[in-house]
């Protein structure tokens, strides 16, 4: 029976998700882990620069994991492997022009969307997202692909138990909440697959999306007219690319801790604990050395500016 009366919750706008049309659990490594059940894979091709809880996923599933390696353009070496399951990373949301060249010499690929959320999906192409990586949500995962299965009766999860980080960064700050968020994370990484949570499609439904893009194209393009020439990486997003973040490469041994220590924090893409990585390869160079510096819906052209300011007192010193 529905409850009627009684104290009030979070109010929320009853808006559409994004990606209505998706199959929503709750992660993203669980959508991973859909479609290796849904496929039969037991080998998959996966790029060695890449996020240690894929291959935890991969691992639960018992797939077996075959390397391979990028170039520099973040395009995959793959010789000769048509016919071979493949994972493709959407690197930083900026490398749909890669996908398409991709899909024209392989057609059992799953495209890792995690970091492109505004991506759409190709007609009958496995394909995966993490909102949590774009918006303030405890979990989630979408996933597209013809004829995904789920086992009966799955359960739907329940994330009202990791929200303090959220809570935390909104009435006192990103610092006093980050222990919760790690306490979070560590939940999701245990988490078994279930569907996406109430509360967190409902987060999902009250988020202006239009806006949110506008305002990650504009801060993409702030930071890029002011520092593409002291890049090491040559960025050519395709028109309807969003990105995750703006991928800065540079050899600056002190900039990363320089700008931490001015309250604007930098993600680390990827810790490598297994040491999969050759340590002379070009994926090694980019796990130490790139800055993906924040260009999200929460900023505007003024905290783009103290960024472009701080990057360049440190790099043209």
């Amino acid at each position: 029976m529905k409850e009627i009366g009684g104290f009030f919750g979070l109010e929320l706008s009853r808006g559409r998700e994004f990606h209505e049309g998706a199959c929503a659990l709750n992660s993203a490594r669980n959508c991973l882990r859909v479609i290796v059940r849904s496929r039969s894979i037991d080998r998959l091709l996966v790029p060695v620069y890449a996020c240690e809880a894929l291959r935890e996923a991969l691992k639960l599933e018992k797939v077996e994991v075959s390397p391979y390696r990028i170039e520099a353009d973040f395009s995959p070496v793959l010789g000769s492997h048509n016919d071979d399951y493949l994972l493709y990373i959407n690197y930083f949301g900026v490398n749909s022009t890669n996908i398409e060249n991709l899909l024209k010499t392989h057609h059992k690929v799953i495209v890792d969307n995690a970091q492109a959320f505004f991506s759409r999906p190709v007609d009958k192409i496995d394909t995966i997202y993490s909102p949590r990586k774009f918006f303030g949500v405890p979990d989630g995962g979408y996933v597209y692909g013809a004829d995904i299965s789920l086992e009966d009766n799955i359960e739907t999860a329940v994330s009202y138990n990791r929200c303090d980080h959220l809570l935390k960064r909104v009435d006192v700050s990103a610092s006093d909440g980050y222990p919760d968020f790690k306490k979070a994370e560590e939940l999701i990484d245990r988490d078994p697959i279930r569907k996406m949570s109430t509360l967190t499609r409902a987060l999902l439904g009250s988020i202006n999306y239009e806006e949110a893009r506008s305002r990650r194209l504009n801060n993409f393009a702030s930071l890029h007219n002011a520092l593409h020439n002291y890049n090491e990486l040559s960025l050519n997003p395709g028109a309807y690319d969003v990105p995750l973040v703006y991928p800065f490469l540079t050899k600056n041994p002190i900039l990363r801790q320089t700008l931490i220590q001015n309250s604007i924090y930098i993600a680390k893409y990827w810790p490598d604990p297994e040491k999969r990585i050759p340590s002379d390869s070009w994926e090694a160079y980019l796990a130490s050395n790139l800055i993906p510096l924040p260009i999200d819906q929460r900023y505007g052209k003024e905290d783009m500016d103290v960024v472009i300011a701080l990057v360049m007192d440190n790099i043209t010193k």
